[in-house]
């Protein structure tokens, strides 16, 4: 077969990379809070951590705004639907990745769904930490429902006391806020098997038409 010539380097792909990601980001001027937790998380972690992410608000944002930089480190069941994934994903890599830093992001309704493997990631001790963001209930669809029916149902569940569960199962938590999760953030990967960390926030809801597909269309 005939060798593709070589050609010089011009800069010229490098610019329209960085020309996109520049829009992409662009999407988040409006979102304070959504940005500022995504950047304090891609702050706190290696470059080569792996962090699993749930079907929770914070996720769609970051499926679209996320910086990965490294394959095989971004997991997420975009359009599986498959609440609850987070957590035991992150269980699973750590097991396999015992040396590399592993974060599950996963939302108050997601971690019901895995509240039993609290007690197994402290009885193998995996160092795994867990970020839950509790907005007190299925966020996504409460914002769904508002929108199409102005107001809601089944959305809004019983919790239990998240910080007083992890507890009970003898693993270390915090709660957070924005202004303190970088420091929490740290202090969870930093620990020694698993350690948690629970943010009350409301965010907003992801719009895609706003989203990466409509920058690298411009």
């Amino acid at each position: 077969l005939e060798l593709v010539p070589e050609r010089p380097a011009d800069g010229a792909s490098e610019a329209m990379v960085a020309a996109l990601r520049a829009r992409i980001q662009d999407g988040l001027a409006g979102q304070p809070l959504e940005r500022g937790l995504l950047e304090t998380i891609r702050t706190a972690l290696p470059r080569h951590a792996i962090h699993t992410w749930d079907m929770t608000m914070l996720a769609y944002w970051a499926a679209a705004y996320f910086p990965a930089l490294a394959p095989r480190r971004f997991l997420y069941p975009l359009g599986s639907g498959t609440l609850g994934y987070a957590w035991p994903a992150a269980l699973g890599a750590a097991a396999a990745e015992p040396d590399t830093p592993t974060l599950a992001v996963v939302g108050d309704g997601g971690i019901l769904y895995g509240l039993a493997e609290l007690l197994a990631a402290r009885q193998h001790g995996l160092s795994v930490a867990l970020l839950v963001i509790d907005d007190g209930g299925y966020g996504i669809l409460r914002r769904h429902q508002h929108v199409a029916y102005s107001n809601t149902y089944a959305v809004d569940l019983t919790q239990p006391d998240f910080a007083a569960l992890h507890v009970a199962c003898g693993i270390p938590v915090r709660t957070s806020c924005p202004e303190h999760l970088a420091e929490d953030l740290a202090w969870a990967l930093s620990t020694r098997g698993p350690a948690s960390v629970v943010l009350p926030a409301e965010l907003e809801m992801f719009d895609a038409a706003a989203g990466w597909s409509h920058a690298a269309s411009e």
